[in-house]
């Protein structure tokens, strides 16, 4: 039996975030401060994008918030990544604690991830 399920990704682990940020070969930055629209933003660290683009991430009580330095579509489009990333990561780790484990991952045309999992019982 097969399913398919969403995932709304809320950011609370910044160790599986920094293992996302290592599998798409984005470098992390420990820049503290961010300017965005004139004004300094305090973060705990930054990511800079293939575009050079900088996207500050910040820890607070409900997970990790965003900062993007500049709003734009590259920037957002590499944010969706970074999600999707830590996502993919956080199922494999909930899986893997279920019992299961990886069968197959495949990337598909609209962008999205389809993760194969089976547990023997």
């Amino acid at each position: 039996m097969s399913n398919s399920v969403g995932v709304d990704v809320i950011i609370t682990s910044l160790d599986t975030l920094r293992e996302a940020l290592s599998d798409l070969k984005l470098a992390r930055e420990d820049l503290r401060e961010l300017e965005c629209q004139g004004q300094k933003t305090r973060v705990d660290f930054t990511i800079r994008t293939e575009q050079g683009e900088r996207i500050g991430v910040r820890q607070n009580r409900e997970g990790v918030e965003f900062v993007l330095q500049k709003d734009t579509q590259t920037a957002r489009e590499a944010l969706n990544r970074i999600r999707q990333s830590y996502a993919r990561l956080k199922v494999l780790d909930e899986v893997k604690r279920m019992g299961y484990q990886q069968v197959k991952e495949e990337k598909l045309s609209d962008g999205s991830v389809r993760l194969v999992v089976q547990r023997w019982r």
